[in-house]
């Protein structure tokens, strides 16, 4: 049974995975002002997507963890990220044998590095029991949620200007939960209109108050610095560019005014999201070996691995289509 896709969902979605591969492409430009700028605040896209996939969930309204579909759901994670593991090691193997050890590679295949891509991996898979758990209380036990919510808002605080000492993949799923319970709320229509206005507001002076203090404590301001674990400067910044887009593209929709050539093609970006997430990756890898990338420029080489991965994509799809 096919369900009605949400539209702007999907744009919001799409629009994370074209700006994750200018993310990836741009940060080996950073030497240029204008690029730095440009790379530093388009990173909304892990809130983005966390907002898309906890949106999708929660207005389900089920808070059922049976053990089939869990470990559907964590083969959905673990699998693809293993196969583009396996095609990486093999491309690198061929063309850069010095770049790989056995230590690396193993820890790859556990999720041991640090910011390497895996920790999305790792933050979707907690978010699996996380995301039920967060349900059933925001349907059972509303007092519990208060009290989730409460801790993450002041751990998120807390981490403005202090650090705990673990490896952030242990405690990143705390001050994450401001954001899916925000996104909780928002998908089960809680805030009205005047409220989201509000709370537009309050994101946005959030960012400006926490970004005064940050740079009291001479902090960097770099957004992706304040990201693992994410403190309530990073949160901010992204509930209030969610909230922005959210709306606007509601907005916009809703009169007709958004071309079906444009929408199509986020909604191609946002079905395939996760393997764009990995074949970007790819193509980044090993061009930056085998090219002069440089030599392109930013926006250059941003061509060659979007149109890349979206072709690769495209061959996989039709391939797919013939074998099965």
């Amino acid at each position: 049974m096919n369900r009605q896709r949400n539209t702007t969902i999907d744009f919001l979605r799409g629009l994370a995975t074209l700006l994750m591969i200018l993310i990836h492409v741009t940060a080996y430009f950073l030497s240029n002002p204008v690029v730095y700028f440009i790379w530093d605040y388009t990173h909304i896209v892990v809130p983005l997507f966390i907002f898309c996939s906890a949106f999708i969930y929660f207005k389900r309204g089920s808070y059922s963890l049976g053990l089939g579909q869990t470990l559907k759901r964590v083969k959905r994670l673990i699998i693809p990220y293993y196969l583009y593991l396996v095609v990486l090691f093999s491309a690198l193997y061929i063309i850069d044998p010095s770049s790989l050890s056995v230590g690396g590679v193993i820890k790859k295949f556990l999720f041991f590095q640090g910011r390497d891509l895996s920790w999305l991996v790792v933050l979707f898979l907690i978010f699996i029991p996380l995301f039920a758990f967060l349900e059933y209380a925001y349907q059972k036990r509303p007092p519990v949620l208060k009290i989730v919510g409460g801790m993450a808002v002041l751990t998120s605080v807390f981490l403005l200007t202090n650090t705990i000492d673990l490896p952030f993949r242990y405690i990143m799923w705390l001050p994450w939960c401001v954001y899916l319970i925000f996104t909780l709320l928002y998908a089960k229509g809680v805030f009205s209109k005047k409220t989201i206005g509000v709370m537009l507001v309050l994101s946005a002076l959030t960012y400006g108050i926490s970004r005064g203090v940050l740079i009291g404590a001479n902090h960097t301001l770099t957004l992706t610095e304040n990201k693992y674990p994410p403190n309530i400067f990073y949160l901010s910044y992204g509930i209030f560019w969610t909230i922005l887009l959210y709306e606007l593209h509601l907005f916009f929709d809703a009169r007709g005014v958004i071309p079906q050539v444009v929408q199509r093609s986020f909604d191609f970006m946002s079905t395939h999201s996760y393997s764009l997430f990995f074949i970007h990756f790819w193509y980044v890898t090993i061009l930056r070996k085998v090219i002069d990338y440089q030599m392109l420029g930013w926006l250059g080489f941003f061509g060659v691995v979007l149109g890349a991965s979206i072709v690769t994509q495209v061959a996989i799809n039709k391939t797919r289509k013939l074998i099965l």
